[in-house]
């Protein structure tokens, strides 16, 4: 499937990104990079502020999850979460920066989006956990972490993403709770690990954090 995104990418964003290492990167058990940004957090804000100073937009090449084709798109640099954007070392991607993203307001149910930027080309979006990235239900709020671990034993770091929404229903319907999307690296491609990351949602308190991740999975 492809699809078209709005908006704006430079070619300066990782020049710059590289010189200020994210301070929540850390080691974990020798190779395994985790980063925890819902404690620590790394903000690359003088990045984004580079990409809108230089120019509107750039068009970009990227991979969607399910295509082996290359399609020109553009991205809008006023979605990407700068403090939930990370350049990472991840398996045979090699060096890259994950990108998150807000939705759009096109749709008041639509959803975050993710991405890996090699250079100034977008090379992979994340697999769409709902269809055309509508939520079915729930109210995106924001992302509470981000993190690269192996947590199956396959020898690849997992990305791991907390995302916030609320319902909107009831007396506590604006409370944000956090919903856990696991995606496993598949080489080419990610796939969305729906089976796990339901559980971990389903299992952990509704402000869940990185922490409570890892404590279901080694349980």
């Amino acid at each position: 499937m492809k699809r078209k995104i709005v908006g704006a990418i430079v070619f300066c964003m990782l020049t710059m990104s590289a010189c200020a290492a994210p301070n929540s990167m850390g080691q974990d058990n020798g190779d395994s990079i985790v980063i925890v940004s819902d404690e620590e957090g790394s903000s690359s804000e003088s990045s984004t502020e580079a990409i809108r100073e230089e120019a509107d937009t750039v068009e970009v090449d990227t991979v969607e999850a399910d295509s082996a084709e290359s399609d020109s798109v553009e991205l809008d640099t006023s979605l990407i979460i700068e403090e939930q954007s990370f350049d990472v070392q991840l398996n045979d991607w090699g060096k890259v920066r994950f990108l998150s993203c807000s939705p759009d307001s096109s749709d008041p149910l639509a959803d975050a989006t993710f991405y890996l930027m090699d250079g100034k080309k977008v090379v992979y979006k994340f697999p769409a956990v709902f269809k055309d990235d509508i939520r079915e239900w729930g109210l995106f709020e924001g992302i509470s972490f981000v993190a690269f671990k192996d947590i199956n034993d396959d020898k690849k770091d997992e990305v791991i993403v907390g995302v916030q929404y609320s319902t909107g229903a009831g007396p506590q319907g604006m409370i944000p709770r956090t919903e856990v999307r696991i995606f496993e690296d598949k080489g080419d491609s990610f796939e969305y690990s729906k089976d796990l990351s339901e559980h971990i949602t389903d299992s952990m308190p509704e402000d869940g954090r990185i922490e409570d991740v890892y404590s279901i999975i080694e349980g």
